[in-house]
C-alpha cells in the first residue's frame, strides 16, 4: 500500500526472455515499477500515487529540485528514493 492506503504498483516479473527482467527502476528499495523512455520524477510520483506536498526525491543519489521534478530524466534501473517530509510537534 502507498501513503494514501491505495495498492502500490506491482512488482516488475521477470520477462520470458530466460532470466532477464524488463527495463524498471526501484523505488524505496520495495517496489520496482516499469521504465519507459523519457521517464521523470513526476511520472514516478504519478505511478506511486505520492501526492504528499513536501517530498524529496534522490535519483541514484542526487537530491533532485521540487521545481525539476516534470524535466529531470530517471533512466533505467534507477535507485529513487522518495523521502515524505513531516514534522510533529
Amino acid at each position: 500500500m502507498d501513503q494514501n492506503g491505495r495498492e502500490a504498483p506491482d512488482i516488475i516479473k521477470q520477462s520470458s526472455c530466460g532470466g532477464c527482467l524488463a527495463p524498471a527502476i526501484t523505488v524505496n528499495k520495495q517496489h520496482r515499477i516499469p521504465w519507459h523512455d523519457g521517464m521523470t520524477v513526476r511520472d514516478v510520483l504519478t505511478a506511486m500515487h505520492y501526492t504528499f506536498p513536501h517530498i524529496v526525491v534522490v535519483i541514484n543519489g542526487a537530491v533532485v529540485r521540487h521545481d525539476a521534478y516534470d524535466t529531470t530524466p530517471v533512466p533505467d534501473n534507477a535507485d529513487v528514493r522518495v523521502i515524505h517530509m513531516i514534522a510533529g510537534g
